[in-house]
């Protein structure tokens, strides 16, 4: 016998949904959460990363089955099953079968950014390619088969490189220093992921602690993000979480 619950939500900060799946996936005893965006909602949120300035994980885009970290709670299992499907394949469908979806009532607000990519960006990148959709979704493809090898290629060369203790990740500048610039981005992204998973980091800060760990002198450290701090010493580096009163020097 099947159970369904329908929850109705607003929310425009990812975190709070997620902690609000756990405590749903808890209450009826679910082991994952099944949502509903499309390829459409997979384009926008390409288009959005490459807005800000993202990496290779941000061309990717969304992935159909995922764990997603909310601080202490347990990951958050999270299953997209339409991301190949459009938008317009879904709504017929629904009409079809006499279905009324629930629509967001902030939708065609111009105030957020998803919108603006949604109503005005996409409409005009289609009249240069109707086949925007599918020219994105290889665009991830090939991303996230790019970033899958980088991440292999940097397993192969942990041994020496990088020393955990007690929350720090100490990185020997030497090994470091003959690394790709993409091993770089790829050991401080799952550096950061791993000291605060929760958090996400952005492309712009990975590029500012590569900097310093790359030409900065011993004795300087560098808050490259809210929660994280990188100190440079002559021969290793060291990433750790810190409170917000840590700041650079």
């Amino acid at each position: 016998t099947a159970t369904t619950e329908i929850y109705t939500l607003s929310l425009h900060d990812a975190l709070p949904i997620y902690h609000f799946f756990r405590t749903v996936l808890n209450r009826v005893d679910a082991r994952a959460v099944l949502v509903g965006h499309t390829q459409n909602d997979q384009l926008e949120t390409r288009l959005l990363h490459v807005v800000r300035g993202t990496g290779l994980p941000g061309l990717r885009g969304m992935v159909s089955d995922s764990l997603v970290s909310i601080g202490t709670d347990p990951p958050v299992r999270v299953v997209r099953p339409l991301l190949d499907v459009s938008r317009e394949q879904t709504e017929a469908y629904c009409a079809n079968r006499g279905v009324v979806p629930r629509r967001d009532s902030t939708n065609g607000n111009l105030e957020y950014s998803r919108n603006r990519i949604r109503l005005s960006v996409v409409p005009e990148l289609t009249t240069l390619n109707p086949r925007l959709a599918g020219a994105l979704d290889r665009l991830g493809r090939i991303a996230g088969d790019s970033e899958a090898f980088i991440e292999s290629e940097l397993d192969r060369r942990l041994d020496g490189l990088i020393v955990i203790s007690d929350g720090i990740w100490t990185i020997d500048r030497s090994q470091w220093r003959l690394l790709h610039p993409a091993l770089k981005r790829a050991l401080l992204r799952r550096v950061a992921n791993e000291l605060s998973p929760s958090r996400e980091v952005g492309a712009e800060s990975i590029e500012s602690a590569i900097v310093a760990a790359d030409q900065w002198t011993a004795g300087r450290s560098l808050q490259w993000t809210d929660d994280r701090v990188l100190i440079v010493e002559h021969d290793r580096s060291e990433e750790r979480r810190v409170g917000k009163e840590c700041r650079s020097r």
